[in-house]
């Protein structure tokens, strides 16, 4: 029996897979498509909605709403990191599954929220499920099924976080406001664990070895080759230069990014009074955007370097950040948005894809579950610092501020150093 990639205590593999003009592996991409949207528009875009919805029917402050956002993100990011220990030695399956049970359970106590410490502890129970079922398992996933075609698979799977905010954040959306959040509470949690749970067992194999594969449906590689790809493992790798400057980067650049986010639907509602018409419109654009965004830069990332092409987006998202900051009429915010979200999607993306690229999928789950982590603490800084300054000043002095943010994201990420592992170095030695 073969042993699956990144995982050394679980052996076992199906029968080989038949020839097929498909390979399996974009199969599980389209698996993990549907699980992404499915916890990206329920979780990630939701929470600019549940902060507004909260607001409402609570009477919380944006800035102490905002908290919660934190919260979520935060505990996501330490899940992640825990989680991607399991990945590696167990299939990723579990963690899915998990994820879908545990996530359904929280989505169903957003009934029984009242006081704000209760909104709280329903964000960090969720911020558990949605680490199970986001980024850590799933591109994770994508790794070990592609290496030569690695870009445009991680493009077209991490999409489904964008078409969350299309298509599921807006139903969302709608049922709060007719239901409010208990009453939406049931049908959230049935549209979560149906989107992740029967795919999950359906289409998701852990490896390509426990379908009888190698890697892009090609022929097993060469030694030298094999090498490359295990890559480095987890303790020398987070002790480089490298690794510990682009996390800083990343965490700067989602900092600013998700505190936008988080914050876009109730800017929409400010900026423009149409019974949150157009604060609707915004999400959607937004996520749509970034799908552009992501499928584009998947290609020219599988071409150029993601690194640089990660520092360019990160001054795009300034640019973007601090015309959202200025906009008061509804053009000038639909322009702020489509520029913000063509840098969205790729900066989560890029992300996975330089860590893949350098240290290889040997122990990937834990290396970019501690980069995660990283990020993940600029991720939950943002919401707040938006929510406070907006309390204590303006949205337009709060963007300025994240905007700042992003430019210095991406000054850093230029400052990283090369991605190639003969040349990474430890930053201490």
């Amino acid at each position: 029996m073969a042993q699956i990639a990144g995982s050394p205590s679980l052996s076992f593999v199906e029968t080989p897979a038949k020839a097929s003009r498909v390979f399996y592996g974009w199969w599980v991409v389209a698996a993990i498509f549907i699980v992404l949207m499915t916890s990206s528009g329920i979780g990630f875009y939701n929470s600019s909605v549940i902060i507004k919805a909260s607001h409402e029917q609570f009477g919380f402050s944006i800035g102490a709403a905002s908290i919660g956002a934190t919260i979520f993100f935060i505990i996501s990011g330490c899940a992640g990191f825990f989680l991607g220990g399991l990945i590696t030695r167990f299939d990723v399956r579990l963690t899915l599954t998990f994820g879908a049970i545990f996530g359904a359970a929280a989505l169903m106590g957003l009934a029984a929220v009242e006081e704000l410490w209760q909104l709280y502890l329903f964000y960090a129970l969720f911020g558990v499920a949605f680490s199970a079922t986001g980024l850590v398992p799933g591109l994770t996933l994508v790794t070990r099924w592609f290496h030569q075609k690695r870009a445009v698979a991680l493009s077209i799977a991490s999409t489904g976080l964008s078409l969350g905010g299309i298509v599921v954040t807006p139903v969302s959306a709608r049922l709060i406001e007719s239901r409010d959040l208990a009453g939406a509470a049931p049908v959230l949690a049935a549209i979560w664990i149906v989107g992740i749970l029967p795919l999950t067992w359906l289409l998701i194999r852990p490896s390509p070895e426990a379908k009888g594969l190698h890697a892009d449906g090609g022929e097993p590689p060469s030694a030298a080759v094999a090498a490359q790809i295990a890559g480095i493992d987890f303790d020398r790798a987070v002790q480089t230069r490298f690794f510990q400057l682009i996390s800083l980067a990343f965490a700067l650049l989602l900092a600013a990014q998700v505190g936008a986010i988080a914050h876009l639907y109730t800017l929409g509602s400010e900026r423009i009074d149409d019974q949150n018409t157009t604060a609707k419109f915004l999400v959607a654009l937004l996520a749509g955007s970034s799908v552009v965004g992501r499928l584009a830069g998947g290609v020219v990332a599988s071409r150029l370097s993601a690194r640089w092409l990660a520092v360019t987006l990160g001054f795009v998202q300034a640019v973007a950040l601090a015309g959202l900051a200025l906009a008061e009429a509804r053009p000038a915010l639909i322009g702020g948005v489509i520029v913000f979200g063509l840098s969205v999607g790729n900066v989560l993306m890029l992300q996975p894809l330089i860590l893949a690229e350098a240290f290889g999928v040997r122990d990937y789950a834990r290396i970019y579950g501690l980069g995660q982590l990283m990020g993940v603490l600029g991720v939950g800084i943002g919401p707040s610092v938006v929510g406070l300054i907006h309390d204590a000043d303006s949205y337009r002095t709060a963007l300025l501020v994240v905007a700042a943010i992003a430019v210095l994201g991406s000054m850093v990420g230029a400052w990283a150093g090369p991605t190639d592992q003969r040349a990474l170095r430890p930053m201490i030695r």
